[in-house]
């Protein structure tokens, strides 16, 4: 039993040449919106210095290079499952490992970044045990995902096609059940864990992004959906049908921050 869903698929997903500058530049170009999720969570940090921060799931780095840039006087480690080359950087510690095995650190980290991965996580009960053991007292761990009705059209769609190809479903770690999750792991007695929900509007005239973009999405992704080879073709060409329908494609994109701190 491995601490993620299927690390191979996983890989083979987010190895995919510039796979991860597309999602975010992607996002970029057609949100419309005051702020990201990474501003809110640079928000939640807040001005910080010599402090050692670890980002779980860091896909290719850019966050902790943001970060670094806005506040340079800290230490930065790195950690994926994914051996990502923009990760190898001087001003970052970065480490590959399977999603299970978390490697030793000789310091504990004053704030721990789990951001938009804890949906790939299968064992969150070893997962949380690890996590624990990277923090101190003071320890900050943030949390960012995405509502399980991101993005309501897109999740429309995926339930539509679905239903006629009978894919199986999974359920994964989201705003609607994170805080129940989280709850079983740090009980109230001894943490708090706080909620901010950012709510941004899509507007995109090129169904071609549209359709690359579901695809890089774990849960929508063709090869996820547990089909043979016929089926996945069958696949692709239903999601094509449905998005060839609209003209312009609308949708709503909801993510949420959690933030769990030790009560003093």
């Amino acid at each position: 039993m491995t601490g993620f869903q299927d690390i191979s698929k996983l890989k083979k997903l987010y190895t995919q040449k510039d796979i991860i500058a597309f999602r975010g530049e992607f996002l970029k170009k057609y949100s419309i919106r005051e702020k990201s999720i990474r501003d809110l969570v640079l928000e939640e940090i807040g001005c910080i210095e010599q402090k050692n921060v670890i980002d779980i799931g860091c896909g290719n780095c850019s966050f902790l290079k943001t970060l670094l840039k806005k506040y340079p006087n800290n230490t930065c480690w790195a950690l994926d499952i994914v051996d990502n080359p923009n990760c190898h950087c001087p001003e970052i510690n970065f480490k590959s490992f399977n999603g299970v095995d978390f490697p030793d650190y000789a310091i504990k980290f004053d704030y721990i970044l789990l951001m938009h991965m804890l949906y790939h996580v299968r064992s969150f009960s070893s997962f949380f045990q690890s996590i624990k053991s990277l923090g101190n007292d003071t320890t900050n761990i943030v949390i960012t995902t995405k509502s399980a009705e991101t993005l309501p059209f897109l999740e429309s769609v995926y339930k539509k096609v679905r239903g006629t190809m009978g894919c199986r479903e999974e359920q994964h770690f989201c705003l609607e059940n994170g805080e129940t999750i989280l709850r079983q792991y740090f009980k109230e007695d001894d943490f708090t864990i706080t909620k901010k929900v950012l709510g941004t509007r899509l507007y995109v005239d090129n169904l071609e992004d549209v359709l690359k973009y579901t695809f890089s999405t774990h849960r929508y992704s063709p090869e996820n959906q547990h089909l043979s080879a016929r089926g996945v073709n069958g696949y692709i060409q239903k999601w094509v049908d449905e998005l060839d329908r609209v003209k312009v494609f609308e949708d709503k994109y909801t993510e949420v921050l959690f933030s769990i701190v030790r009560k003093k």
